[in-house]
């Protein structure tokens, strides 16, 4: 269980909350960048997977993305 404190006590640790979660939002943000930052590897062969509409390649699938 967490301590019993006076206010001035809980405020004082509460005030340094918002500073760290800025923080670690920051350091998320700067990995999830170097995520996609990462390099690709090219598929030697063909991926068929099985869709909705029937069998389809994975090439296929982002067809509409490009």
């Amino acid at each position: 269980m967490p301590e019993v404190v006076s206010r001035e006590e809980w405020l004082e640790a509460r005030v340094a909350l918002p500073a760290q979660e800025k923080e670690l939002t920051g350091r998320r943000e700067a990995l999830n960048a170097e995520r996609r930052r990462l390099p690709m590897v090219r598929l030697e062969r063909a991926h068929v997977l099985d869709g909705p509409e029937g069998l389809v390649t994975l090439a296929g699938l982002f067809a509409e993305c490009r």
